[in-house]
C-alpha cells in the first residue's frame, strides 16, 4: 500500500517496540521477534541492543496507522530527494503495456517499456506508445517523472515472484539490449 493511494497496514502489535529511522527503515525489538534471520543461508543476527533493522520503509498516519512504502533495496530518490518506490511510480503510470523504472548512474529516473511485436514492426504502433507513455507522465508530480524512456522487446525481466529485476534492467540498459531510447522532456518542465 502506498502513501499515494492511502491505504494503510493496521497498527503493531504491542508486544513489539518499534522505531522509524530518518530514512524511513523501520528496527523492531520483543517477544516476538528471532534471534536470527537467514538470508542466502547466511543467519544474521539482531543487533546486540536487541533491535533488529527489517529492512521495509514505513511510515505513520492518522491514529498511528502504518503506511508500507517499500524495501529499502528498492527505493530510490526522486528528483527532489523524496524516498519513495518506483512500483508506486509505476503503478500511477497506469500503462497497458509492462514498464519498470529505474534509476540510472547519473541520478535520471529511466522508464523501461516492454515493446510487443506489433511494436517492432509498425512504426505507428512504437509512436503510439510514446504518446501513452508522455501523456500518463505528465499527470506524475515533477519529482516523479522519467526523464528517458528505453523500449526493448524482450520481456523485462523478473523473479519468480514478478518483482522487476531492476539490477538487470539497468545491466540491458548499459548493454543497449533496450533497443531504442528516447528522451523525455526535462522533469521540472510538463511533457
Amino acid at each position: 500500500a502506498s502513501q499515494r493511494d492511502g491505504k494503510t497496514v493496521g497498527r503493531f502489535f504491542p508486544s513489539l517496540e518499534t522505531n522509524i529511522g530518518a530514512d524511513k527503515q523501520l528496527s523492531v525489538k520483543g517477544t516476538s521477534c528471532y534471534a536470527y534471520r537467514y538470508t542466502d543461508g547466511k543467519a544474521i543476527a539482531r543487533k546486540e541492543n536487541g533491535w533488529f533493522n527489517t529492512g521495509d520503509c514505513f511510515s505513520s498516519c492518522r491514529d498511528n496507522e502504518m503506511i508500507i512504502l517499500g524495501r529499502s533495496d528498492d527505493m530510490i530518490n526522486a528528483a527532489d530527494g523524496e524516498r519513495i518506490n518506483p512500483e508506486t511510480i509505476e503503478s500511477l503510470l497506469n500503462l497497458n503495456f509492462p514498464v519498470c523504472v529505474v534509476k540510472l548512474s547519473s541520478g535520471s529516473l529511466a522508464l523501461v517499456a516492454e515493446a510487443s511485436g506489433e511494436a517492432y514492426v509498425s512504426r505507428e504502433y512504437r509512436e503510439k506508445m510514446v504518446l501513452n507513455v508522455r501523456e500518463a507522465a505528465a499527470r506524475l508530480p515533477i519529482s516523479m517523472r522519467p526523464k528517458l524512456l528505453y523500449f526493448t522487446y524482450e520481456a523485462i525481466p523478473t523473479s519468480l515472484s514478478y518483482k522487476f529485476r531492476r539490477k538487470e534492467i539497468k545491466v540491458l540498459i548499459v548493454s543497449k539490449v533496450a533497443n531504442f531510447a528516447i528522451d523525455l522532456p526535462d522533469a521540472s518542465v510538463a511533457i
